[in-house]
């Protein structure tokens, strides 16, 4: 038995591997195209400088890279390493996010009713797959949001506005939060960061924040709930001034130096959900 789940692992790890590429390739398409108002399905991939079609050998997800010779075979232009980059890395996340939730054997016994690695009934029974789901959404809306915010400065309502609704779905789903938790983290989530945000500006007389953040905070408090907003927040804010800083700091610039608020706080997101009741409970058993 214990070579049988050892296998199923390897199995498992194989082809979610390859299903993180696929989706990763879909995710660059998103970054790329969502802000430019493109449709994210047509017309097929093709290379931006010259329109032409990418070839079939192209388009496999992180090999396509090295299959293309790093170049556009009709004009020469160079293909951007992030691409592959962003492919893999989503292959990557989807296994460890996948295995963090839960074991194949376990994802098998919530749609088996008769296998034997059934240890818990009614609706505690899917809990692990809510959790693997909840992890991969939050993934991978964090994927394309921290692209679009790293070049644009801007994180789209498709995905922030669109996402919140799913979002409290996972959010009800989850019998730790359930739906009144769930809505309770958006309304925190959004309008504590609203809050923030209008205060830097009045006092500072610009903005700090972006109404992007705003609804992205929204998404991320849904899932996490009212204490895992102010987790996350507290995180991304520790991440984005160290990291300012050092930038700041190394290209002379000091304290004045601006960064996209979207990536730490996907980054801080993340870590929260993956690690949830550990952090929970570090901070607020003596509550």
């Amino acid at each position: 038995m214990l070579l049988e789940e050892s296998t199923l692992n390897v199995a498992f790890a194989i082809f979610l591997f390859a299903l993180g590429a696929c989706i990763g390739s879909f995710l660059n398409v998103v970054a790329y195209r969502l802000p430019l108002g493109l449709s994210v399905v047509r017309p097929p991939s093709h290379c931006p400088a010259c329109q032409t079609p990418i070839p079939v050998h192209g388009l496999v997800p992180i090999l396509g890279y090295f299959f293309v010779r790093r170049r556009c075979s009709a004009c020469g232009v160079s293909v951007s390493w992030h691409y592959a980059a962003v492919e893999l890395l989503t292959a990557v996340g989807t296994v460890a996010l996948f295995f963090s939730a839960l074991s194949p054997m376990q994802f098998i016994a919530a749609f088996w009713s008769d296998s034997p690695y059934v240890t818990q009934i009614g609706p505690m029974r899917f809990q692990p797959v809510v959790q693997m789901i909840t992890r991969l959404f939050l993934f991978y809306t964090a994927v394309p949001l921290t692209l679009i915010d790293l070049r644009y400065r801007i994180l789209p309502d498709a995905i922030t506005l669109g996402g919140s609704i799913f979002a409290v779905a996972l959010g009800a789903a989850n019998v730790a939060l359930g739906w009144k938790g769930s809505l309770m983290g958006l309304v925190m989530g959004s309008g504590l960061l609203l809050f923030v945000a209008k205060t830097y500006e009045l006092l500072r007389g610009r903005e700090g924040l972006g109404m992007g953040d705003v609804k992205y905070m929204a998404l991320i408090g849904a899932i996490v709930g009212w204490q895992g907003v102010l987790i996350v927040l507290g995180l991304a804010s520790v991440l984005g001034s160290l990291v300012g800083i050092g930038l700041g700091m190394s290209k002379k610039e000091g304290l004045q130096l601006a960064l996209p608020f979207g990536p730490f706080l996907a980054f801080a997101a993340i870590v929260v959900c993956v690690w949830q009741p550990q952090i929970l409970r570090l901070f607020f058993d003596e509550f």
